[in-house]
């Protein structure tokens, strides 16, 4: 996906070799992941950083805050089962709908928190779902749009009814009677 001239205080580039040796990757536990290096990115793909050339390159986010003009752009295709309306893991979103977000939705709750996204009204992956932790998340980011090209403040984790905007009936609602509740 891209290389860096060292663990600290690193430039990028976007193969490796030369001085760039440290290798920068993408996991994925059930699937595959391709990531590509463009000025936007393409349907099914999410920017994950934008950088200032090929090589010898400096890295920005992609909230639209300085971002730079290449966008690392990677999809994830989940080994998943991805069928609408079938909810596997019984936690209240079907399949398809996890598959996009993306969270396990052969998992209803994180076994390793912080980490393993499982249950989509667990935002911060703690097992609760809290105003703080989960709901908060939204705050600055109602309104905004998936794109192309996405709307700074977009985060497709958020949009919870899989429409391209996050909203407060589609995507906040949903916590609603949910505050406090955890899962094992």
């Amino acid at each position: 996906m891209l290389a860096l001239s060292g663990a600290t205080n690193a430039h990028v580039a976007t193969s490796v070799g030369g001085a760039y040796t440290t290798e920068v990757c993408l996991s994925v536990a059930d699937g595959t992941a391709d990531c590509t290096h463009d000025a936007s990115c393409g349907a099914g793909y999410q920017c994950l950083a934008t950088i200032s050339g090929t090589t010898n390159a400096h890295v920005a986010d992609c909230d639209g805050v300085a971002p730079y003009a290449t966008k690392v752009c990677c999809e994830v295709e989940s080994g998943a089962d991805c069928t609408p309306g079938v909810d596997t893991d019984l936690d209240g979103f079907n399949n398809d709908v996890e598959c996009y977000l993306p969270t396990d939705p052969a998992d209803d709750c994180t076994n390793d928190p912080g980490v393993h996204d499982a249950w989509p009204l667990d935002v911060n992956i703690d097992t609760f779902v809290t105003v703080v932790g989960d709901v908060l998340p939204y705050s600055g980011r109602i309104g905004a749009w998936g794109g192309p090209p996405p709307d700074a403040g977009w985060m497709q984790r958020l949009d919870l009814n899989m429409d391209n905007y996050i909203t407060v009936v589609g995507d906040v609602l949903p916590f609603s009677g949910n505050i406090g509740a955890s899962c094992t």
